[in-house]
């Protein structure tokens, strides 16, 4: 599963990393000893609420126990759900995500993804980054192609200058 990946990786945010899995997990012995490895908690008994008056203070269980905390990530399913990039011949892998060769999609010219159709970490600030990317692969490709944008020019003497008409 992705959550002991991202359990993992918000270690360089904080040293205190809990884990609530709200019932025993579905992940293997490596796992768990990857988490264990790494100094993070895992609890299992099911969460019943998250509470906190201006903020998030505490993540409250079934047994009536509480862990306190001022932030809480999730994992939930996400999955790339629609057809289009299969409509277009993009490959896609085990997962349902577009299989792609830095931000274009792998053997479709042309087709650049960024975000949560491709492989990763699905956070909204990385899906920004790889859709800035991509934007630039997508405008790069354009240049290399000659199709420039009607009414601007470029100085080959100033190259970073552009003279619109």
């Amino acid at each position: 599963g992705k959550t002991p990946d991202l359990a993992t990786t918000l270690r360089t945010w904080s040293n205190e990393i809990v884990v609530c899995t709200d019932g025993p997990p579905d992940w293997k012995s490596p796992a768990r000893e990857k988490l264990e490895f790494h100094g993070v908690r895992v609890i299992e008994t099911p969460v019943v609420a998250v509470e906190g008056r201006e903020q998030l203070e505490r993540v409250r269980f079934a047994d009536g126990s509480a862990h306190e905390c001022t932030a809480l990530f999730f994992c939930g399913e996400c999955r790339q759900k629609s057809p289009l990039p299969a409509r277009l011949g993009c490959k896609l892998d085990k997962e349902g995500s577009v299989v792609c060769d830095r931000h274009a999609a792998a053997g479709v010219p042309g087709v650049y993804v960024a975000g949560n159709v491709r492989a990763g970490l699905h956070l909204a600030i990385h899906a920004t980054s790889e859709g800035a990317e991509a934007a630039v692969a997508i405008n790069d490709a354009l240049l290399e192609a000659g199709l420039f944008p009607a009414g601007i020019e470029c100085s080959l003497k100033h190259p970073g200058v552009l003279a619109a008409k």
